[in-house]
């Protein structure tokens, strides 16, 4: 068991399962829904059936159209079919506070962020932290079984790939771009030029020009407040723009919602971890992880009012990590 390739190996955890729920993380991104899309399709490729389901809000208009042009059957959580779900966890982990718990059985996670596996001998596990997106991983799937991929399929995976990657720019292995490579053979190249060319929208500028006035730049650190936000995909747009600006290298953006402060965290710098960073502004107050160079996190606003919330334990806590070593 332990030679199989991982294609071989979800074939066989698939032919023994057959019937699944596919839980993405919360507030799905691209990568999320794209990898949640393949692994249905290959699901039903094999003989089982599977049904994608998601807790909170998709809100990026060029999100929403790609579900609807390549026709991604995705459900609110509160449409999953039954009580009795077997439950396998995408680009996320069973663990993260970002996955909301589904009624049912969790059988395991795919997943390209690093983390604790949940240790259950019978659940299967492909976690690649390594990886640039989980859509590189239902890639490989496809190709190493041999199996005529769907163009939608592959669209929608090169798709994932590059938003998680940051079009082959940020936490890239060599994987990735071999899968990226065969992914575009098979892909609708013109509507992936489409959706990639299409991040933004006339009405995130007012967002971005918040961002760019709350912004706070010590020593290559920078850190914006966006207050309120009802768009929090937006968040990590708004992040890996403003670290494009030469004089930061670590960039956090901050933004409320639901009684909650969410991070979004870009790392340009080889003596701070986007990860470790993450997990030191929340310790105590929230969660969060990621990889070196992008991390996410979020913190329950518990006493006072969220101005002074942010300022007395986010904004201190992320400026004071300029003179730590430890966090590389």
């Amino acid at each position: 068991m332990s030679g199989e390739v991982p294609a071989a190996r979800f074939r066989n955890f698939i032919t023994r399962q057959r019937d699944i729920i596919l839980q993405t993380h919360d507030y799905p991104d691209p990568d999320a829904i794209a990898s949640a899309y393949g692994l249905s399709m290959l699901v039903a490729e094999l003989g089982g059936t599977a049904v994608i389901c998601h807790t909170g809000s998709i809100t990026r208009a060029i999100t929403q159209e790609m579900i609807s042009v390549l026709q991604i059957p995705i459900l609110p959580a509160v449409l999953a079919p039954g009580r009795e779900n077997a439950i396998l966890v995408v680009d996320g982990r069973i663990k993260n506070d970002n996955v909301t718990k589904f009624p049912g059985r969790y059988i395991g996670e795919i997943d390209h962020h690093p983390g604790e596996i949940t240790p259950d001998g019978d659940a299967y596990h492909d976690v690649r932290p390594h990886y640039g997106s989980t859509s590189s991983i239902v890639g490989e799937y496809w190709r190493d079984l041999a199996l005529p991929i769907p163009q939608s399929v592959a669209t929608a995976l090169a798709i994932g790939l590059n938003t998680d990657t940051q079009r082959l720019l940020r936490g890239v292995t060599a994987e990735d771009i071999e899968i990226y490579a065969w992914l575009f053979r098979h892909a609708d190249r013109e509507y992936l030029q489409y959706v990639l060319n299409n991040n933004i929208e006339r009405a995130d500028f007012a967002w971005f020009s918040k961002a760019i006035a709350n912004l706070e730049v010590r020593d290559r650190f920078g850190m914006t407040d966006l207050g309120e936000m009802d768009n929090p995909a937006l968040l990590a747009i708004i992040c890996d723009f403003l670290l494009t600006a030469r004089e930061i290298n670590v960039m956090l953006a901050v933004a409320r919602t639901g009684g909650r402060v969410l991070l979004s965290m870009r790392s340009e710098s080889s003596q701070h971890a986007a990860d470790r960073i993450v997990q030191y502004v929340t310790t105590g107050i929230g969660s969060g992880g990621g990889h070196r160079s992008m991390a996410a996190g979020s913190c329950q606003i518990s006493d006072g009012s969220p101005e002074d919330f942010i300022k007395r334990l986010i904004t201190e806590r992320f400026f004071s990590a300029i003179q730590h070593s430890s966090y590389s």
